[in-house]
């Protein structure tokens, strides 16, 4: 059985204001409303597990700040990703690399692994191999790559995989008074609002090393045209389109429907008891 297209943001505004009998208010629903709705869903369930994202990046060599992702508001954690074998890629798709001439590794050995592209059009993909053609050295992908690689990218065949230690900003005077190139084992998120920024620590030895970011991404710093945001309206239908009927309409329809939907995200999002939360509490 087909599954349901992701309802576009026109067809919520479309579905809210034809509630709401106001068809001619598309603009202002698109923009104004739409901005305050998201801000209602930020400010409520600002830890929704649909609002958790996964970026990758790659180091630069003799480098220790980098920018958080651009939709960034909380909790990041953050893996590296290392490995020996480097290589040239022969060309790609979105769900193949060709893999180096000389690249001499079995189907046998090479299948689970992940290859990360660490530079050229592809640059910042990362995808698990589940095939490998040991005569073309094309490797086949589980899920496509969020670049396509191309014929010259390089790329890293990761066989570790660490978690770095976060640690509070404060503390970076303590274990970086003497400057250190090597592998990274600890990162210091810096937020501010003149810098959105992470701190590795060492500074990374190698252009090659892979980050990948686990974090809650900000529903208010999502574009409008963004698919993600589609992936949203699915699961909270209801809470978007009565957003818009009750706007559209100054409270007159479906306002209290849009504020007991609202209350019932807050509630799923945090849950009514204290069984799911773990806390660290560290260097206070």
């Amino acid at each position: 059985m087909a599954v349901d297209s992701a309802p576009t943001l026109m067809e919520v505004v479309t579905e809210g204001l034809a509630r709401a009998n106001k068809p001619n208010l598309v603009a202002r629903a698109k923009r104004a409303w739409m901005r305050e709705i998201k801000n209602d869903f930020a400010i409520v369930a600002p830890r929704s597990k649909i609002l958790m994202k996964t970026e990758v990046s790659i180091t630069t060599k003799g480098l220790e700040r980098y920018a958080v992702p651009t939709d960034y508001l909380s909790d990041m954690k953050m893996a590296l990703l290392s490995g020996s074998e480097v290589g040239v890629a022969l060309g790609g798709s979105s769900s193949t690399v060709t893999l180096a001439a000389d690249f001499a590794g079995s189907e046998a050995d090479t299948v689970g692994l992940k290859v990360l592209i660490t530079g050229g059009t592809g640059k910042n993909s990362l995808g698990q191999i589940v095939a490998l053609n040991e005569s073309t050295k094309v490797a086949t992908v589980g899920i496509s790559f969020t670049n396509t690689p191309a014929a010259t990218d390089t790329y890293l065949i990761v066989t570790r995989e660490k978690d770095l230690i976060p640690q509070p900003i404060w503390n970076q005077g303590r274990n970086s008074q003497n400057i250190t190139v090597a592998e990274p084992e600890i990162f210091y998120p810096k937020n501010n609002k003149d810098s959105d920024e992470f701190i590795l620590f060492p500074v990374p030895d190698k252009s090659t090393y892979g980050l990948v970011k686990t974090y809650y991404a900000d529903i208010r710093r999502v574009d409008l045209t963004d698919s993600w945001l589609e992936e949203i309206f699915r699961e909270y239908l209801e809470f978007f389109v009565s957003g818009i009927t009750a706007r559209a309409t100054n409270g007159q329809l479906d306002w209290a429907r849009y504020l007991g939907l609202k209350e019932d995200i807050k509630v799923g999002s945090y849950g009514m008891d204290l069984s799911n939360v773990q806390m660290a509490v560290s260097d206070y």
